[in-house]
């Protein structure tokens, strides 16, 4: 009989003893086994470390990129408003070859109108 059979008399106490005997004649296992998991766990924290520090320069990146833009924004608009002040409106009349209104004169529409026909 082995030494894992002679165990299994008892229910629960035979249990513990027989993990207990597979522990102690596969140490070097159960020690490799145990690394194994502690390196596959630091890959993994290095790997998401890795990851969040990636994503914060990019984040970096686009904050930069939107203040750029911004001042980009506020230089545009300020050049769209002297574009259409007045007085460069009033300068550029004469370049576009338009002449002063004068006084408007306005039709009566109190008369009965009539349309010609053809």
């Amino acid at each position: 009989m082995t030494r894992y059979a002679q165990h299994r008399g008892k229910s629960g106490e035979g249990y513990a003893r027989t993990a207990m005997a597979y522990y102690a004649t596969h140490v070097a296992r159960v020690n490799m086994i145990a690394l194994a998991v502690v390196v596959i766990a630091l890959i993994a924290y290095i790997a998401q470390v890795n990851r969040t520090v990636a994503r914060g320069y990019a984040i970096r990146e686009l904050e930069t990129s939107i203040r750029r833009l911004e001042e980009e924004n506020e230089r545009l608009e300020l050049v769209s408003r002297e574009a259409q002040s007045l007085d460069r409106v009033a300068a550029a009349i004469p370049m576009l070859g338009m002449v002063e209104g004068g006084t408007p004169r306005y039709i009566s529409a109190s008369g009965p109108s009539y349309a010609l026909a053809r």
